[in-house]
């Protein structure tokens, strides 16, 4: 079996099962998202955002065509992001706050999300996926603008755009940390000119 392969049976199947939890479930889904997912990154869109290696596209294109099969079902896109929040992203999202309750009791709790934050900025400016419009580190905080948005540019081609959202939310994950920082989503390219964070560190202010 080609990595490929792997990679459709494994969303194709965790489609299904949000889809069973929504109440949306048919039993010719699994193969319909897979022809799907197959035609999806065989395109030339996918080659070209291929480039982009901190992308994950092929998670990326997971979302893509979880969106376009909704939308092909009659399913709106609002009720389509809300299975996916719900239920897609639901463990992913709980092993991501964990990680943060856990950092946000150690002492440098700041200076490992922060930083983390802004080398991963670091590489996505060195290969072009995100332009920065604001980008400060310093003890107290990690503030940032994100003016251009590959992801955003990437879901717009299929007509999708605020279903790009769902990447966007992954950050407030964060939000759990507390004692050591504190994250403000201030807007991000789904509704505004910009994604504007920032991440403060409390223990300056103690």
């Amino acid at each position: 079996m080609t990595n490929n392969e792997k990679l459709v049976r494994k969303y194709a199947k965790m489609f299904c099962g949000s889809m069973k939890k929504a109440g949306r479930y048919t039993p010719s889904l699994y193969d319909e998202y897979s022809n799907l997912y197959l035609d999806l990154t065989g395109s030339a869109e996918y080659e070209e955002f291929s480039k982009y290696k901190t992308m994950g596209i092929d998670k990326v294109y997971a979302a893509i065509t979880h969106a376009k099969l909704c939308q092909d079902k009659g399913i709106s896109l609002d009720e389509a992001r809300d299975i996916w929040e719900k239920y897609t992203a639901k463990n992913i999202r709980r092993i991501f706050r964990t990680v943060c309750r856990v950092t946000d009791i150690l002492p440098n709790g700041y200076k490992i999300v922060s930083g983390w934050l802004y080398d991963d900025a670091q590489k996505r400016i060195n290969e072009n996926c995100l332009t920065y419009g604001l980008l400060e580190y310093t003890d107290e905080k990690l503030q940032y603008k994100i003016t251009r948005c590959a992801y955003i540019e990437l879901f717009e081609r299929y007509g999708i755009k605020e279903f790009c959202k769902v990447f966007c939310n992954n950050d407030l994950c964060i939000q759990v940390m507390h004692r050591k920082v504190e994250f403000i989503r201030h807007s991000d390219l789904t509704d505004g000119s910009c994604c504007y964070d920032e991440i403060i560190n409390l223990k300056v202010k103690e």
